[in-house]
């Protein structure tokens, strides 16, 4: 059980520049790959942007949320260096007049407003621009902890503090996705292939550290290329209690390696259980 939730208003790059807690986005990383894990948060080795996080390829939920809760402002192309890129003098002033603003270039706007009217057009979905009293763009923190036999053979229990960022929660907690197809087929295994069952068993943790209370968590899931469709997401029960024991799991584990790791300095102890051993398929 998690407790002492504590919630922060903050900007999304204070949130991502926290290092004291564990995130969702960190503990998905460790499902991932033990050793990937290591060599991005211990080592430092940045990951590659993908596609989906490039905003000239394909807009990020971030910046979506961001054109939801604040517009946006377009950048003028003589602003732009020649190739069309964000630097230059020009580009560095304009941000400087623009702090806090989301900046699209011109071509991103129709992608944009796309977007945006079909998240408008759902039935459910539009509610994110609807529902002035909803708690936006929160940071929570709470207390939660693993457990190791010491040398001794004594249980005992280590502090483990986490972190969540949640887009939006009112009657229920939502959380705004974009992806590049929602057909039938590309949706079967994408939820879990993205980690949405360890974010939502995440955020109704945090929440109910904050308030008691245990919610609901919708993803608002829109296409961000023709056709533009808007579907709603949400994980059964089952799922939900799944993503929980994989998330102690992975606590467990970061702490059990980490401890490891700290006596030895091998980096070879960050290795999933069962590396060595002959996988059959």
């Amino acid at each position: 059980m998690w407790t002492n939730g504590r919630v922060h208003f903050e900007e999304a790059s204070t949130y991502h520049a926290r290092k004291t807690e564990t995130s969702a986005s960190q503990t998905k990383d460790y499902l991932t790959s033990v050793r990937g894990y290591f060599r991005t948060h211990y080592l430092g080795q940045r990951k590659q942007a993908t596609a989906q996080m490039e905003f000239g390829s394909v807009v990020h939920e971030e910046a979506l949320l961001d054109a939801i809760l604040r517009s946006y402002v377009v950048i003028p192309q003589e602003i732009l260096s020649k190739s069309g890129s964000r630097a230059g003098g020009a580009w560095e002033q304009f941000k400087k007049d623009n702090c806090g603003q989301l900046l699209v270039k011109a071509s991103e706007v129709v992608t944009m407003d796309n977007m945006l009217d079909a998240v408008r057009g759902h039935p459910k979905a539009k509610s994110l621009f609807e529902e002035q009293d909803a708690r936006k763009e929160l940071t929570i923190t709470a207390d939660a902890e693993v457990c190791f036999v010491n040398e001794c053979d004594e249980l005992q229990k280590y502090p483990w503090p986490v972190r969540g960022r949640l887009d939006w929660v009112y009657t229920r907690i939502k959380d705004l996705k974009t992806t590049g197809d929602l057909s039938e087929k590309s949706m079967r295994y994408k939820p879990f292939d993205l980690g949405w069952d360890i974010s939502a068993a995440y955020y109704r943790r945090l929440w109910h550290a904050l308030t008691g209370d245990w919610l609901e968590v919708e993803f608002v899931v829109v296409e961000s290329k023709e056709p533009f469709r808007v579907e709603i997401w949400s994980p059964k029960p089952e799922t939900l209690e799944a993503a929980e024991r994989r998330i102690d799991e992975a606590h467990q584990g970061m702490f059990a390696n980490w401890k490891d790791f700290a006596e030895t300095k091998d980096e070879n102890v960050w290795q999933r259980p069962g590396f060595d051993e002959v996988n059959l398929f």
